[in-house]
């Protein structure tokens, strides 16, 4: 079995294709967990917040079990991100041995999955230079794009959808987070204060929302 670059053998061949099983196995089984941990965290964390915000009595008691359900929410969330940023970082090593495997074997599919996706990030970076400064900073905030892409328009590029779930995960988290503060601040300062939290993480939502499904300057 031979490629461009070097020659090997048949048994090295189904030891390397037995490693690439693995690690695509492996790199899907992490995405499995980040998505199946998300959801879990998403439907606890909602169901909490209607009920603590239609709770009817408003006392001493209900305000303290309020705000240290809100603490312990906003704590879990936190500690849940650590733990989804640690399987993104070893799946981007079982995706990085991918590439390697395939070049010594002659494959190409992982390979070409990461040039599409270089240069789709790159074709944001352009695109990020034409927005308004909200724009900017919320792009900079939610997408995650290494420093080493270079910035460079591909209009091929505009409708495909590059790897990587951190932008979902991490609205998921920011959402939850001032949900609860803001539920937990509300109990606090009154039902008016908590109102206005509501109009206010409903515009933060929609500014978010629009950012990520912005494209085109």
């Amino acid at each position: 079995m031979q490629n461009s670059t070097t020659q090997i053998s048949d048994s090295d061949f189904e030891r390397l294709f037995k490693e690439y099983q693995s690690c695509r196995e492996d790199a899907s089984r992490l995405e499995s967990y980040i998505w199946k941990t998300a959801g879990l965290l998403g439907v606890a964390s909602g169901t909490g917040v209607v009920l603590r915000s239609t709770a009817g009595e408003h006392d001493l008691p209900h305000l303290v079990t309020t705000v240290l359900i809100a603490v312990l929410a906003i704590n879990l969330s936190l500690i849940w991100w650590r733990f989804a940023r640690r399987w993104w970082s070893i799946q981007h090593l079982k995706y990085e041995r991918l590439d390697q495997i395939e070049k010594l074997i002659g494959f190409g599919q992982d390979i070409n999955v990461g040039t599409r996706d270089r240069e789709a990030m790159g074709d944001r970076l352009y695109l990020q230079g034409a927005a308004s400064p909200f724009q900017r900073i919320l792009n900079f905030l939610l997408f995650e794009i290494p420093p080493a892409i270079e910035r460079k328009e591909s209009k091929r590029t505009r409708s495909y959808e590059y790897r990587g779930n951190q932008p979902v995960t991490k609205l998921l988290v920011l959402t939850n987070v001032l949900s609860w503060l803001f539920i937990a601040i509300g109990e606090a300062f009154g039902q008016s204060f908590r109102y206005g939290s509501i109009v206010l993480l409903i515009f933060i939502l929609v500014s978010l929302v629009d950012v990520w499904f912005w494209r085109k300057p």
